[in-house]
């Protein structure tokens, strides 16, 4: 599942950026300078990335052990988004679906997030609309950022419907 889910962040993540409005500073495949100050981004290899996405995201935060239906999504957002706001993101879906607040919304990723998950099986369509607002915020918050808020939509909700044929 990995492989075919680090394809799917690389389609939206691309090549070498360097632009001073983004957060993560100078980045490559995703991999930011912010995050791994030791590297050097523009040398970085595709395999090297892939290896830093592997060991970093995947495996750190047991990616693997989520329902096969949120994998992809997952991986994508703790790329894209701290590990706070994952944990936001997913259980403010979770709530939603249930239809009260099961989960204390704090964005902690605990055993009963995960359960929740695994048991009450969210729709993938109902955490993108949690992204979606989540992406929303930012602008909002922090207006430099609404350059980047339709490529956010597009790439990392819109595609993502249409590649993993949710409608």
């Amino acid at each position: 599942m990995f492989p075919d889910a680090i394809e799917l962040v690389l389609e939206s993540e691309g090549g070498y950026v360097n632009d001073p409005v983004d957060k993560g500073g100078e980045t490559k495949y995703g991999i930011t300078k912010k995050r791994y100050p030791h590297l050097d981004i523009k040398s970085l290899t595709l395999q090297q990335a892939k290896d830093l996405y592997r060991a970093d995201f995947w495996d750190r935060y047991d990616i693997g052990d989520y329902p096969d239906e949120l994998r992809f999504i997952i991986l994508d957002m703790y790329v894209n988004h701290n590990p706070k706001a994952v944990g936001l993101i997913l259980q403010r879906a979770v709530n939603n679906h249930i239809g009260y607040d099961f989960l204390k919304v704090d964005g902690v990723i605990g055993p009963l997030t995960r359960a929740a998950l695994n048991r009450f099986r969210i729709n993938p369509l109902r955490v993108l609309a949690f992204r979606s607002k989540y992406y929303s915020d930012i602008v909002r918050n922090n207006r430099d950022q609404k350059r980047f808020y339709y490529g956010w939509l597009f790439h990392r909700v819109f595609k993502v419907i249409d590649r993993l044929s949710l409608i």
